[in-house]
């Protein structure tokens, strides 16, 4: 979410996989896509472009609990487009 750069007193983030973690929002937590909110099973049934709508994670979220003074997120975004109503990290 945010770039941070460790000093010399603080040591850096230790970041860590979703693995394990509960996932809310999508409707298979066993997909083969981690976070798409469409069965496996509907992929060859249905049009690529809803498919692919299928893989946005809009709406899907990461729960944990940290006593952590300190926290960073990082993450990968298929979605490398803009618009012009809305800030670029609420799309990625």
């Amino acid at each position: 979410m945010a770039a941070v750069t460790a000093s010399a007193a603080e040591p850096a983030f230790d970041f860590r996989s979703t693995d394990g973690l509960t996932v809310t929002g999508t409707l298979v937590p066993d997909a083969e896509a981690r976070f798409s909110r469409l069965p496996d099973c509907l992929h060859d049934s249905i049009r690529s472009d809803l498919w692919n709508l299928g893989l946005n994670s809009a709406g899907i979220a990461v729960r944990f609990r940290s006593d952590s003074p300190r926290l960073a997120v990082r993450w990968h975004s298929r979605n490398k487009f803009n618009m012009n109503h809305i800030t670029a990290n609420v799309i990625r």
